[in-house]
């Protein structure tokens, strides 16, 4: 199921819902949560230009990979 918060301590609210809405990426890649409206192509590249913008984003997304592959 999705995260309810960011796996790492973030600066603002406003990365915590970008961090959120991430999550939700990474399960939609890795099919964990269903979802036919974008090709996987779509989704990673989201999840690249999110982390690129952000380097603690990014940091958050690497965890959150991580944590989806356990």
């Amino acid at each position: 199921s999705p995260i309810k918060g960011s796996l790492l301590k973030l600066s603002d609210e406003k990365l915590e819902k970008l961090a959120q809405g991430a999550f939700v990426n990474v399960m939609k890649f890795m099919e964990d949560f269903p979802d036919r409206s974008k090709k996987p192509t779509e989704t990673v590249r989201d999840l690249c230009a999110a982390a690129v913008e952000s380097p603690s984003l990014a940091d958050e997304i690497y965890c959150q990979i991580l944590k989806q592959m356990r």
